[in-house]
């Protein structure tokens, strides 16, 4: 006979289902998230990192439903936003499980408390932004608000359930396997011409993503993981084997993006990489490099042609070219910026207040995007929030540069090579987002840096407390009997 417990587990399990074959029936277009949902709930209640692990495979596919709702328009969430909001669920529920049974929280040191001030100033964001342009600018600060919360629930949680060597290879694993579909879409598209975007007629992949340029960062952040993971293992492992697979279809992907924002990422993060190592690691990158470059050039000339049109230099024409297209942006949105100087105009009200604007796929007209860190936040959040982003951003590097050096060996759970790997990756970012880019709007390639963050956190040598050699000395000294 079954055991109480089981049998009980077992009773709930099928009534659930159940449930779910019953809200299926009545609404259809539920069975697959509603299952899905069975799924990961039943690996949360009896494997919580494998679950964990499924969240993150998923939501590199989800992207492309981002103008799907799963409910009604009055609220209207699309899987992401979904997901996000699980994420930040699960995290509220893991504190107050723990609390309750006093069991110990980590809460993940300076990492987590750098991203908790960015969150209390996107938070003043949104109040701003409400004031200031009402509904609208609120309901896009909210969002925003959302997904930097459902970023930091996922290094809390890969902090609290990803202890120890198998759990971290369950997370780098989850990273990894979560590039099939995006890959599998993407390769779809190449091999069918079905691929949305195109520039001079030329088809650029997207994969699951809405734009082929988040694709690219995202495809970075994968190989920069794959790559200080390889570094990391024994040279009997056979994931040495795979690993180089996974890099090569990365960069192969990579090309057909026809990035240019996800090129420069990739040439800095690896010099970066590289110049931290021996300079035999530092010629074979360049070396890399340079083959690489030779191989793809027939295919990515024509990206950067319209960089030499200068045709719309003329005072009064359009912009001709992608450069001076973003000065353009750039001057227009300064002086938007200057509306508002101290405090900005409220968190992600961009598209409100830019006065560029486009047509999206779905026919609304909005405000182009900033295309630069800086200047986005220069406009939501003004000189406090530019001063407030570099001392923040600076920070969070260094407390990551700290972690790498705290790592354990490989053999122990440490991992500093996949550290050095996502510390040039998001240095990388930081310093091209003042360029060109805007990649904190990349929520996917944030997802794969914050829990790898998490897996250095939890692969830290412990630092002893100043009070471990008196309660050292306290636990050795002999107890004294009491007199007679």
């Amino acid at each position: 006979m079954l055991a109480t417990a089981t049998r009980n587990r077992l009773i709930e399990c099928l009534a659930l289902g159940g449930a779910v074959g019953l809200v299926a029936g009545l609404w259809p277009t539920a069975l697959l998230p509603l299952t899905g949902l069975v799924v990961l709930i039943l690996l949360l209640v009896f494997n919580p990192v494998t679950g964990l692990g499924l969240l993150l495979v998923s939501r590199s596919s989800l992207d492309i439903f981002a103008d799907t709702p799963i409910l009604p328009p009055p609220i209207a969430l699309n899987p992401a936003s979904t997901m996000g909001i699980l994420l930040i669920l699960l995290t509220a529920l893991l504190v107050v499980f723990r609390v309750l049974r006093r069991a110990p929280v980590e809460w993940g040191g300076r990492l987590a408390f750098l991203w908790g001030i960015w969150l209390l100033l996107a938070g003043v964001g949104v109040l701003i932004g409400g004031l200031l342009h009402g509904g609208s600018a609120l309901a896009l600060g909210i969002r925003e608000l959302v997904r930097l919360s459902s970023l930091l629930a996922v290094y809390l949680l890969v902090v609290n359930l990803a202890r120890g060597r198998q759990g971290s290879q369950v997370i780098t694993g989850a990273i990894l396997l979560g590039l099939v579909v995006p890959s599998a879409v993407a390769i779809y598209q190449f091999l069918s011409g079905q691929a949305e975007h195109n520039v001079y007629g030329i088809k650029r992949l997207s994969g699951t993503f809405v734009h082929p340029n988040p694709f690219a960062i995202y495809l970075v952040a994968v190989f920069m993981a794959a790559l200080g993971f390889w570094k990391d293992l024994t040279r009997t492992s056979r994931q040495r084997v795979w690993l180089p697979l996974v890099m090569a279809a990365t960069l192969v992907l990579l090309v057909f993006t026809f990035s240019r924002s996800g090129f420069a990422i990739l040439i800095l993060a690896l010099l970066l990489w590289a110049s931290l190592g021996s300079r035999k690691r530092l010629l074979a990158v360049v070396g890399g490099l340079a083959v690489v470059s030779l191989v793809s050039a027939p295919v990515l000339v024509w990206r950067f042609q319209d960089l030499f049109n200068t045709a719309g230099t003329r005072v009064g024409a359009a912009p001709s070219n992608s450069w001076e297209w973003r000065m353009q942006n750039y001057y227009l949105l300064f002086h938007t910026a200057m509306e508002s100087p101290i405090v900005g105009h409220g968190t992600r009200t961009v598209p409100l207040v830019n006065p560029v604007k486009s047509v999206s796929l779905e026919g609304y007209t909005i405000g182009a995007a900033s295309h630069n860190e800086l200047i986005r936040v220069l406009v939501e959040h003004g000189l406090v929030g530019v001063v407030a982003y570099l001392v923040i951003a600076i920070s969070l590097l260094m407390a990551l540069r700290d972690l790498i050096r705290k790592q354990r060996p490989p053999p122990e759970g440490g991992h500093p090579e996949l550290g050095r790997a996502i510390l040039c990756y998001l240095c990388s970012l930081f310093m091209l987002g003042m360029l060109g880019t805007e990649y904190t709007a990349d929520t996917m390639a944030l997802y794969v840096a914050l829990a790898l963050a998490g897996i250095l956190y939890t692969g830290r040598q412990q630092t002893p407390s100043h009070l471990e050699p008196l309660a050292a000395w306290v636990r050795m000294s002999p107890r004294k009997e009491p007199a007679p």
